[in-house]
């Protein structure tokens, strides 16, 4: 709020009547002393007999800087209309110019304005509403914030970053706890990636299905082809076959080598549909349609 204030001009108060304030020649001349930090916004209130109108704010978003830059920031977002009787006014030294644009015609094709991800996606947000009611009687409803963090990779066309509900976001977190930035978050046909120790991926190219390797060290490790059916869903069959194991009670079992994971099933030829019990196995590696998307399953 001071910082709006004296960046923007903009002061979020009400005076000793409960009224919004009007800002005058004496309130403008205290925008400098503020920025220079030779007053103090407390001091400021005071003396002027203001109040800050907290219930102006509104609280809609929390964006933390992903894990391995060399400066994170853990910022708030607020949302509030402009106060009646005032002007924005930049002060011509954090703020060097404004221009007052609907969220739509900012990200539009022909604007040149360079954004960061994050002011992108709450630009994004804000175009689903149809206006300022719309939006604040949004902002003002009880609900739950949560927090947005970021995490750093690689593509195409060199760093990037991705948010929660990407495919490779929980993928991203295993290979690359430490956000170097390391890890991809695209499929590169015939690339093999370790996704955990025993585990690993031999993207496909174009139609052709992905190929995970459970027991990677061992010769009798299990290939396993993963692809997607009409409805988006994972289908696997296992192109090696599964070792059997006797359980003892007439029963066979599949060992899943380097994994340590024992499902009980009929036998399985190579090539055969994979039983149900290690198909859980396959849509917790297929959910993010080739990224490890769970990672608890296979632990």
């Amino acid at each position: 709020m001071r910082e709006c204030f004296e960046e923007a001009g903009l002061l979020f108060a009400r005076d000793a009547n409960g009224a919004s304030v009007a800002i005058g020649k004496e309130l403008e001349t205290a925008r400098g002393p503020l920025r220079e930090r030779t007053l103090d916004f407390a001091t400021f209130c005071e003396r002027a007999g203001l109040s800050l109108s907290m219930d102006g704010l509104s609280y809609m978003a929390h964006w933390v800087t992903p894990v391995g830059m060399p400066k994170r920031f853990d910022t708030r977002f607020f949302l509030a209309v402009q106060p009646p009787g005032q002007i924005v006014s930049h002060d011509g030294v954090e703020v060097v110019d404004h221009v007052w644009l609907s969220p739509a015609s900012i990200l539009a094709a022909g604007n040149a304005m360079r954004l960061l991800r994050v002011t992108r996606a709450i630009i994004e947000f804000l175009c689903g509403f149809e206006g300022v009611g719309p939006l604040m009687r949004w902002a003002q409803s009880e609900r739950v914030v949560p927090s947005v963090h970021p995490r750093r990779c690689r593509d195409a066309d060199g760093p990037s970053t991705v948010l929660p509900g990407h495919p490779a976001y929980d993928e991203l977190g295993l290979l690359d706890p430490l956000g170097l930035g390391t890890a991809g978050c695209t499929l590169r046909p015939g690339e093999a990636v370790d996704l955990l120790p025993g585990l690993q991926r031999l993207a496909g190219e174009g139609e052709a299905p992905h190929r995970y390797r459970i027991g990677v060290a061992d010769p009798e490790g299990v290939d396993i082809e993963v692809h997607f059916d009409e409805h988006g869903e994972p289908c696997a069959t296992s192109t090696t076959g599964l070792e059997p194991v006797p359980l003892g009670d007439g029963r066979r079992a599949w060992l899943l080598r380097g994994v340590g994971i024992l499902f009980a099933g009929p036998s399985l030829p190579p090539g055969a549909p994979l039983p149900e019990a290690l198909r859980g196995v396959v849509r917790a590696v297929a959910r993010g349609h080739g990224f490890l998307a769970s990672v608890e399953s296979l632990q």
